[in-house]
């Protein structure tokens, strides 16, 4: 992923005094695509 914006992650992880965190990135499903935008999403 290029320029990912983690300072509101680097936040949140603070407030909750958690740095431990799942992270999936979500793909479209594009039948015979070859790329498309993703959705990153962290866990706590």
């Amino acid at each position: 992923m290029d320029n990912s914006l983690l300072q509101p992650l680097a936040q949140a992880c603070a407030e909750e005094g958690r740095y431990e965190f799942m992270l999936t990135i979500n793909p479209l499903r594009v039948v015979g695509g070859t790329g498309s935008p993703v959705n990153p999403v962290a866990l706590f």
